[in-house]
């Protein structure tokens, strides 16, 4: 059962605590360029991680001798480098490969300011530090108003007397107990472990509101046992600055809703780490991507009027064939925010009902099992009776749908709301086919659209010659009719790696997608697809694409000899009997006096015994030596007695 939907809250008003990266528009995790500043002048994530050490000393001396670091924007070619929260990722992932100095100076910089003020939440959860401008002159004082408050009997209830808090503060320590509601008391996560430095010995989670210097807020991990770590969490003061006044955030006028997203995400960070059963190696090995993905998406969760993570999402539809959860992605990655729409694409499709099923059991899966992130996601595909290629499948083919075609039957909520990816027209090719390569966990597409020419009836047709790929391709097809009527085709599924389908009244279409996806973590796929008019003999049933597909022409006769294929390049074979069985498959990549590779089929299959009189089909992969990639043509092959 699905742990719980969307919550509506309605007491008051909730900020989002965000990630800082470099860009034009405040983000999460992101640093915010001053106006005319390109971030890239004054940012450059450091390339390794003793370059990343290198650039954290001055910050967190500043920080140990309890200064305030100065803002990044605010003077590009002095000022001190300000850490994301990728970059903390990066020094928890690696804690165990840290100088003990730097280790040191780290734990001596993660602390709580002696002169702040403290407030408790509500609910009793959080303790939120902060200043005025009585008690602090470095740019960390916030808005002193005090006009409300929140009940301490029931923390959702807005009191309309001062109540002798700042009402910027009350906002966030509202926030952070409506995030601990969803997160740990609705959604079942591990509570997170709190920093108990010094005086600060509660029991009670910590957060610190200071100037971020163009960041959302800021999650330090700091060790304490084996069993998780513990974390400190900073959130932004003050969102007057002109650089969160820029469009379409505009959170100078709404400072409350931008504490209310970071308030979540930041929260969810500090969840994450104490789900990390092993201090010495990262909080697991998730990607930076599934990180981000899924602290966006708790804030998207608890506070969906504010739509922050909208912005993320250009990256995905621009390139929308790269990957997602690349677990190679460099700490510095500033994409692996659109990954939220993947998680949230989970929470309300996935099943038949919104659900935190999936993002929930990757996570604790890990934390229980100690097992890796890909068997994680497929237990987390499990969990949601989904296979996990035909989950990700889903996905990447329900992502078409947003724009101006939206449909928030098959893509999120918000799909009106994004922009939208466009697939490049291929050629039909005949009986050379289209070759492309598909990344791990990413997808692939091919576009036809009807041409004059072309007759009524058509046929795709879709090919992997590689047998590990089994289990990890879901293909669909996409029919665009005019008006935006769409058809929906699952198309290659579960263990096949070959399919075919035949279109009627094509004509009457504006244009056909295949969409490919590769759910494999770490190997690439080259996949093949086939478009033509040729009729086709022994149809398969389409409810069950199983075949191989036979195109009657060129057809070469063969009475008791060989066959040969040649190649001026790397050359591929791949023989097939009209039911789809493979016959024999050879690789050649070497060249004979004669300057050429060969391969001489003696009408043998692969345990060498000769083959039955009938009809065969060669798949010949021969290499581009301009594109260095494959291209394909298909050929019949007749053996008479």
């Amino acid at each position: 059962m699905p742990r719980s939907a969307r919550l509506d809250f309605t007491a008051a008003i909730v900020i989002t605590v965000v990630l800082s990266f470099p860009m034009n528009v405040p983000a999460k995790g992101r640093i915010v360029a001053s106006a005319g500043t390109s971030p890239s002048s004054f940012r450059h994530a450091p390339k390794n991680l003793e370059a990343l050490q290198a650039a954290l000393i001055p910050f967190l001396t500043t920080r140990a001798d309890n200064m305030h670091p100065p803002v990044a924007a605010q003077n590009p070619s002095k000022e001190i480098y300000l850490p994301s929260d990728a970059d903390l990722f990066e020094l928890a992932r690696n804690w165990g490969g840290l100088d003990k100095s730097f280790r040191e100076l780290y734990i001596s910089a993660v602390n709580i300011p002696d002169h702040f003020l403290v407030h408790i939440s509500p609910s009793n959860h959080f303790e939120i530090y902060y200043a005025t401008m009585s008690e602090d002159s470095l740019g960390n004082a916030v808005d002193s108003t005090d006009t409300s408050g929140f009940s301490t009997t029931n923390w959702r209830t807005r009191t309309p007397q001062p109540n002798g808090v700042p009402d910027y503060v009350d906002e966030v320590a509202w926030a952070l107990d409506s995030a601990w509601l969803m997160i740990v008391d609705r959604f079942g996560f591990r509570e997170p472990i709190p920093y108990t430095k010094g005086e600060h010995n509660s029991p009670r989670y910590k957060i610190v509101l200071k100037e971020m210097g163009g960041y959302y807020g800021r999650t330090y991990a700091i060790p304490t046992s084996t069993d998780g770590f513990a974390s400190l969490m900073e959130i932004e003061n003050d969102w007057a600055e002109e650089i969160w006044s820029n469009p379409p955030l505009d959170y100078a006028n709404r400072p409350h809703e931008a504490a209310y997203v970071t308030c979540a995400h930041e929260f969810m960070h500090a969840v994450q780490y104490s789900m990390a059963y092993d201090v010495t190696k990262y909080i697991d090995d998730y990607p930076l991507g599934w990180v981000e993905g899924a602290a966006v998406m708790m804030e998207e969760l608890a506070f969906g009027h504010v739509d922050d993570y909208i912005q993320y999402s250009g990256d995905f539809f621009i390139e929308h064939t790269d990957g997602i959860l690349d677990p190679h992605a460099s700490p510095s990655e500033l994409k692996a925010y659109k990954n939220v729409l993947f998680t949230l694409y989970t929470y309300q499709h996935a099943s038949t009902v919104p659900g935190i099923d999936f993002v929930w059991t990757v996570h604790e899966k890990r934390y229980r099992m100690r097992s890796p992130f890909h068997e994680n996601i497929l237990a987390g595909a499990a969990a949601v009776n989904r296979r996990w290629s035909e989950l990700l499948g889903a996905f990447f083919t329900d992502s078409y749908f947003t724009g101006g075609r939206a449909d928030t039957g098959r893509f999120i909520e918000d799909a009106a709301l994004f922009g939208q990816w466009w697939a490049p027209t291929d050629p039909p090719g005949g009986n050379e086919g289209t070759t492309k390569i598909i990344e791990p966990y990413a997808m692939q597409t091919f576009c036809y659209e009807p041409l004059p020419s072309q007759p009524d009836t058509q046929f795709v047709s879709f090919f992997c010659t590689d047998p590990e790929a089994a289990g990890d391709l879901d293909v669909r097809l996409i029919l665009e009719a005019p008006e935006s009527s769409m058809k929906v085709v699952p198309f290659v599924r579960n263990d096949s790696l070959r399919g075919i389908y035949k279109i009627e009244q094509w004509q009457s279409y504006e244009r056909l997608i295949v969409v490919a996806a590769n759910a494999d973590p770490l190997t690439d796929r080259s996949v093949t697809v086939f478009f033509s008019d040729s009729a086709i003999t022994n149809f398969p049933d389409q409810e069950d694409p199983t075949t191989l597909a036979v195109y009657p022409n060129p057809v070469s006769h063969h009475r008791n000899k060989a066959v040969s294929f040649e190649s001026e390049d790397l050359l591929e074979v791949t023989l097939f009997s009209l039911d789809g069985r493979r016959i024999r498959r050879a690789i050649i990549n070497h060249k004979d006096n004669a300057s050429i590779n060969r391969f001489i089929w003696d009408l043998r299959n692969e345990r060498g015994e000769t083959v039955l009189p009938g009809t065969y089909i060669a798949l010949i992969g021969r290499k581009d030596p301009r594109t260095k990639g494959m291209r394909y043509q298909r050929n019949k092959i007749m053996v008479v007695p």
